[in-house]
């Protein structure tokens, strides 16, 4: 019953050829166009601004059509010219033009697509100047109109508009169909309120209304599992019969409602648990301790496991003044090694890497394939289905990425800038990258460690200045030209090496 809400969407589950692939362009949200049917949410501003560019376009189209009488029967008889001889065609238009535009332009539409194309050729000719410009204007004003549109947010949305009769499947099988359902919520949990019709909408509306925990209880845990590194229910992704037990069913309880209660404010949860004095504990443990209670069920050590991959980079690019903290807006194409989405897809999707700002969002806005995860995202699930309990691994390429990846060697090199120009001596620049890394004072083993790696690493740079150099201009942004090279490539090397500790890339 549950199912037979989401039963009756037009979706067909098949894959679109038509968006399968796109022409390569620079141009990002032409590259990736979104599937019908959606809708927009312009700003006033932008209302404004699209019905003065869409009425420009609409007078250009006029006025193009009320010459049509002076140029269309000359242009159609060139059209068919080169249709009755082919030869032509080579002569004409093979040079900017593929020769099939000729037999599938539409030449009682003007603003067909292959009739337009052959219209900018035919409009070349000598004595054709006065058309030309009108083409010329009405192209420019679709530019403007397109550029408009393109600034509007644009969200696909799902009909309900073909319902479909639902039916248990007998072991599951679609072609042994046995009773019919209707749509309804489980019968455990609160009724669909009163007279509501049972679709979406009011399931949308039921899953945070207060008569309903799952919700919120849910929603509790997961942050709680990102925070802890395990749930105060084990399973996330099942708190059903064969879930696990709550370890702390009260918590868990007061969670929910604190977090319903507060208007669904996540950052008012956030703030909660991580000022807490559980959260704060040290992750130190005793034999015994780990022992009696190996997976810290019992919360009695604070949480020890590494960061997610996606924290580990906003971390570095925060450390470093990178991290460009505005809100909201399209997805963004960071630094990623070439050919990873064309070895996948047999050179059918191209990846258009972004500038400037774009490097540096945050990765929540990091543009993401289905079937391909951003390279510097690791252990993250694949797409293709709906995984809610992450992945935590240790492997040789995780370094790899965090010593060598783009994104971390900038940061580092930029953090050094920093460090440079706004601290008088080695010593302070120690201390002060230590603690933004890592939350605490560095004592006199760790002082006395980095400062023999920044010694080395300034001998090293010094006699190879080719690899100071290009360890100095990784990534886009500009280095400061008053540091002198092998300086600036020593304290790289330290503030990467401080950005790949233990305590640094673990919580």
């Amino acid at each position: 019953s549950l199912y037979a809400m989401f039963n009756q969407i037009s979706e067909p589950g098949g894959v679109d050829k038509r968006f399968g692939k796109k022409d390569y362009s620079d141009d990002y949200d032409k590259l990736y166009a979104i599937e019908s049917p959606y809708i927009t949410l312009p700003s006033a501003t932008q209302q404004e601004e699209l019905k003065i560019v869409t009425k420009a376009r609409e007078q250009a189209m006029a006025d193009l059509t009320a010459k049509k009488t002076e140029f269309h029967p000359a242009f159609v008889r060139w059209v068919e010219e080169m249709r009755a001889q082919p030869a032509l065609i080579e002569q004409r238009i093979a040079a900017e033009l593929d020769r099939r535009a000729v037999s599938t332009a539409k030449l009682d539409n003007l603003f067909d697509g292959n009739t337009n194309k052959l219209l900018d050729v035919y409009f070349k000719l000598p004595g054709n100047e006065s058309w030309a410009a009108l083409k010329h204007t009405l192209d420019q004003s679709r530019r403007a109109e397109d550029a408009v549109l393109q600034t509007i947010p644009h969200v696909m949305v799902m009909r309900d508009d073909k319902p479909r009769d639902t039916h248990i499947l007998n072991r599951g099988n679609y072609e042994t169909p046995g009773d019919k359902v209707e749509s309804a919520v489980p019968s455990f949990l609160p009724k669909l309120p009163g007279g509501a019709k049972a679709d979406r909408l009011a399931l949308a509306k039921w899953l945070v209304s207060p008569e309903q925990p799952l919700m919120s209880r849910v929603t509790m845990n997961r942050f709680w599992q990102m925070f802890f590194g395990r749930g105060i229910v084990k399973t996330p992704d099942d708190f059903g019969l064969q879930g696990a037990l709550p370890s702390h069913p009260e918590l868990l309880d007061w969670l929910a409602v604190e977090f319903r209660e507060s208007d669904w404010n996540v950052q008012h949860l956030i703030k909660l648990i991580v000022t807490s004095r559980t959260y704060r504990q040290s992750s130190n443990v005793t034999p015994q301790l780990l022992a009696n209670d190996p997976e810290n069920v019992l919360l009695a050590r604070g949480p020890r496991h590494r960061i997610d991959s996606r924290f580990l980079r906003d971390q570095a690019l925060a450390i470093s003044g990178l991290l460009i903290e505005k809100r909201g807006g399209p997805s963004v194409m960071p630094y990623q090694p070439a050919g990873i989405w064309e070895d996948m897809s047999f050179g059918k999707n191209r990846y258009f890497q972004g500038t400037g700002e774009d490097l540096y969002r945050r990765s929540l806005y990091t543009f993401w394939r289905r079937s391909v995860a951003p390279a510097n995202f690791f252990d993250v699930t694949a797409r293709q289905v709906c995984v809610v309990k992450p992945q935590l691994t240790s492997t040789p390429l995780h370094a790899l990425t965090t010593l060598n990846d783009v994104t971390y060697v900038e940061a580092a090199r930029m953090w050094a800038e920093k460090l440079i120009t706004s601290l008088p001596d080695d010593p302070s620049r120690l201390k002060q990258a230590y603690r933004a890394a890592t939350s605490r004072q560095a004592d006199t083993h760790d002082l006395k460690s980095l400062q023999l790696i920044l010694g080395n690493a300034l001998v090293h740079y010094t006699q190879h200045k080719d690899d100071a150099g290009n360890l100095i201009r990784a990534g886009e942004s500009k280095s400061s030209a008053k540091i002198k090279p092998a300086e600036h490539a020593a304290w790289t090397t330290v503030c990467l090496t401080i950005l790949n500790l233990d305590e640094t890339l673990n919580r």
